[in-house]
């Protein structure tokens, strides 16, 4: 799935607000005078299961005429509900996920719509996935990559580590983080640790705020500089976690 999407959360927020009432939920036998079952399930993009989080659905006519929502039914993260016949944008939210459009799209422009005739359509699903948070790390004095690079990402609140991960031949990495602030550490072999940006202290770090929003935040670098190891090994500045 493509994480790419623009950040508009002023045109997103403003459209939630207009969408995300409640509905009744709807039945293969309920839905009548002129209208039809929209239904579909909810699930994560990480484990492939339902989610059991809070999540709405947004459901639009691109015409105007109709405006309507609902929050999934948990366990099993699925929607339902009537609408009359025309043609729809739907939108998905959920708690610490991702907000996309219906078919995996990065903003309403890109959604594909919805085409609701005279009989129920089901299937209209969506797996909701985290932020990325991506970068690269070279050697300060080479500009050469590091490929020994180790990357984690720490909660600037609680200070809880969440994930590690190494770089690429390329020193390129990438990480997945939910909605949160974050801070973001780098090491490599006979290099200084640091934090994002440039910092050698945790409580000096830049901090990186994620939001439902900004799924792909580009260009949390850093250019390690090398120190007195002669094996292979991470060199931290004193006081490096406080």
């Amino acid at each position: 799935m493509t994480r790419k999407r623009s950040r508009r959360w002023i045109a997103v927020a403003t459209l939630m607000v207009a969408t995300l009432s409640v509905a009744t939920p709807a039945s293969s036998n309920s839905c009548g005078d002129g209208t039809f079952e929209l239904s579909g399930t909810v699930i994560s993009d990480i484990n492939g299961l339902p989610l059991t989080e809070v999540t709405s659905v947004g459901i639009r006519a691109t015409d105007g005429s109709y405006a309507d929502g609902e929050g999934t039914v948990v366990p099993g993260s699925t929607y339902s509900t009537c609408v009359p016949p025309g043609e729809y944008v739907i939108s998905f939210f959920a708690d610490s996920f991702m907000f996309e459009w219906y078919n995996d799209a990065l903003d309403e422009s890109a959604a594909a719509p919805v085409v609701v005739s005279d009989t129920a359509v089901t299937g209209i699903d969506a797996s909701l996935g985290w932020a990325t948070i991506t970068g690269r790390v070279t050697d300060k004095r080479t500009r050469s990559p590091e490929t020994s690079g180790s990357i984690s990402v720490v909660n600037a609140t609680t200070g809880a580590g969440f994930d590690n991960e190494g770089t690429n031949a390329d020193g390129i990495y990438r990480l997945s983080v939910p909605p949160g602030r974050w801070t973001v550490a780098f090491a490599a072999d006979y290099h200084w640790s640091e934090w994002y940006d440039n910092s050698k202290k945790f409580s000096k770090a830049t901090v990186i705020e994620v939001t439902p929003f900004t799924p792909l935040i580009s260009g949390i670098d850093a250019q390690l500089r090398r120190c007195s190891r002669t094996v292979p090994d991470f060199c931290f500045p004193r006081n490096f976690n406080r």
